[in-house]
């Protein structure tokens, strides 16, 4: 069966197919277990025909799959994820294509879901969801464009980076005080996902979201999160991150004081998940003193009294 599938998946019929699947049926909530099989199947194929097929489809058909797939989106927005990544997967690629889409698709993106403002709330997961895979597609080089293209890309995504800023910092607000509530936590965690890959991908090199990053209270909460067991993960991986970021950032940037006291301020957490004997809490902050020892190793040796740690 799975042989017959690849090779459906590689036909011509495969593009009207998957996309009647997906307009068939109604989604039946979040999690892999609510996700029908046809549904799964019907947004990896789109996926993978917008990645590997893009040629197969004639030009005047693009801005007709790309509304398309955003319905697709949309409807599948509450769940299954297994659904909605492949969909946002598939869009993300597809941006990448669309060099026509290129100097709109973040602000496009971000108007259409949060408008109109009533239902912004509910249409955030599927918004974060699309700004996550943005970055990375833009580094997938599975997906065949010509480099000036991927070149395009890049420059457009870091074009809107403080535009995406802004909006993980309105979300962030938004659901700081649902961070014990599953619907929070969920929101919260992909915020911070989306955080950590435009910062990895996009702006390592942009002055501007540099100071934005600084001005916002984006960073502390990710460190505060990491008092929560349900963000954990994802909060200490922007730590992280954000110590690599603020260590590629020139040395009298105002991050670099933002982020290293907040890295000393965590030696209580690992020493009560040492006394805990919780083990995977103590190696993800040995890493986060790690990466920060390495990273920030000249400014600590040039002024250790500084950075020295309490006795």
């Amino acid at each position: 069966t799975n042989i017959w599938l690849e090779k459906f998946q590689n036909t011509q019929e495969a593009w009207q197919v998957a996309d009647q699947l997906l307009a068939e049926g109604a989604p039946e909530g979040n999690g892999a277990a609510a996700a029908r099989p046809e549904h799964i199947f019907a947004a990896q194929t789109m996926r993978v025909k917008i990645q590997y097929d893009w040629a197969e489809l004639p030009p005047a058909q693009h801005a007709a799959l790309r509304n398309s797939l955003l319905q697709h989106v949309l409807r599948f927005g509450q769940g299954p994820l297994p659904v909605l990544r492949q969909l946002c997967l598939a869009v993300g690629v597809l941006a990448l294509h669309m060099e026509e889409w290129h100097a709109t698709v973040v602000t496009d993106l971000i108007t259409s879901l949060t408008q109109p403002p009533e239902s912004a709330a509910a249409k955030i997961p599927c918004l974060l969801e699309l700004l996550l895979v943005l970055p990375e597609e833009a580094e997938n080089y599975k997906v065949n464009v010509v480099p000036r293209r991927r070149d395009n890309f890049r420059s457009m995504l870091s074009a809107h980076s403080t535009q995406v800023l802004m909006l993980l910092h309105q979300v962030c607000a938004q659901f700081q005080a649902q961070a014990s509530a599953p619907a929070g936590v969920a929101v919260l965690t992909t915020m911070m996902k989306c955080l950590s890959s435009w910062m990895h991908y996009v702006a390592p090199e942009n002055r501007q979201f540099q100071d934005t990053l600084a001005s916002l209270p984006l960073i502390p909460f990710g460190f505060s999160a990491l008092a929560h067991k349900e963000l954990f993960d994802a909060a200490s991986d922007l730590v992280v991150e954000t110590i690599h970021f603020a260590a590629d950032c020139e040395a009298s940037h105002e991050l670099v004081p933002k982020v290293l006291p907040s890295v000393l301020n965590l030696v209580g957490l690992y020493d009560a998940a040492v006394a805990a004997e919780d083990e995977d809490s103590a190696k993800a902050y040995c890493r986060i003193f790690t990466e920060a020892g390495e990273q920030f190793l000249n400014v600590l040796l040039k002024s250790p009294k500084d950075w020295a740690l309490p006795a």
